[in-house]
């Protein structure tokens, strides 16, 4: 394997003692060893950097914060650090498995892909229960699949550095809470080819402090605000556009059934083009209140 180039690891951390030795020693593990570790402290008020510390790991680097940051501040800031050929993202809740870095050499040993990105495991920390919710992508139009369901998790991304800070794309969009990664990806792949691994060897945390389940309504909002925003000078762009404005309609029509049980004209539901989403719109719309609350905080 070749191990003239380095792979930056980025892990932005706030508060998240629970779940951080696992993270840690999932990059230690890893089989491709040629790595720096970016661990970005994000104003932790736990035991996070006490558990740090009890890596003695000579590729670990420790940064942080004199206040605290909003995430997409706090990874902009961190990708400021990196000394890497190429940007890898883990959460700190999340965690890899071994071959995780090794599966990307396809991605390494090409130029034209500006970035990488793996198929990836839903775990339900409660249940206990891995998910896996994607099967096979193509190899090509990843922009086109993206916009018709988005299913990059940001701790299976690996982005090209020289690529991305030549065109001016090696930057999150510090406005956003929750889809800064989806915003970043979707620049990045309107413009460049990606490489996706069906293989799965990321394990993506779901439980009860998850920021983006615990605040839907500002997912929404955010992704209002990515749509007034999208430069549909953009070809790519310009192709889907009836397809992004539908996902508007359809995420908007899901929280104004789940949040008020009600929207302002029912019949806005059958302008949904995909089937199986309008079918779950009605559903969801005939359900009583409390059951569609047990769904919602089902893990």
């Amino acid at each position: 394997m070749k191990k003239e180039f380095k792979i930056s690891i980025i892990v932005n951390c706030h508060n998240g003692e629970k779940y951080l030795s696992r993270c840690l020693k999932s990059i230690i593990n890893q089989t491709f060893e040629n790595w720096e570790l970016i661990f970005f402290d994000n104003k932790s008020n736990d035991s996070s950097k006490l558990i740090y510390e009890k890596f003695k790991e000579i590729r670990f680097n420790y940064f942080s914060s004199s206040y605290f940051m909003k995430l997409y501040e706090a990874r902009n800031e961190a990708l400021q650090k990196v000394t890497g050929d190429y940007v890898a993202f883990l959460d700190c809740d999340d965690w890899w498995d071994p071959i995780h870095l090794e599966n990307a050499l396809p991605f390494f040993e090409n130029d034209k892909f500006a970035f990488y990105f793996s198929n990836a495991f839903n775990y339900f920390e409660k249940k206990k229960k891995f998910i896996l919710p994607k099967n096979n992508l193509p190899k090509n139009n990843i922009f086109e699949e993206l916009i018709n369901d988005y299913s990059v998790k940001i701790s299976s991304v690996i982005l090209r550095k020289k690529i991305l800070v030549n065109s001016g794309l090696f930057k999150f969009d510090s406005n956003y809470n929750i889809i800064g990664d989806f915003d970043l990806i979707l620049r990045i792949a309107s413009k460049f080819e990606g490489f996706y691994n069906n293989i799965p060897s990321v394990n993506c945390s779901f439980h009860g402090n998850n920021y983006s389940l615990n605040n839907r309504n500002e997912y929404v909002d955010e992704f209002n605000i990515w749509h007034k925003k999208i430069n549909f000078g953009n070809q790519k762009f310009l192709s889907k556009k009836k397809t992004i404005e539908n996902n508007v309609l359809y995420i908007n029509l899901f929280r104004d059934i789940t949040t008020k049980k009600k929207i302002n004209n029912f019949f806005q539901i059958f302008k949904i083009k995909n089937n199986l989403k309008k079918m779950k719109l009605l559903i969801i719309f005939m359900l009583p209140k409390f059951i569609i609350k047990q769904l919602l905080n089902k893990y």
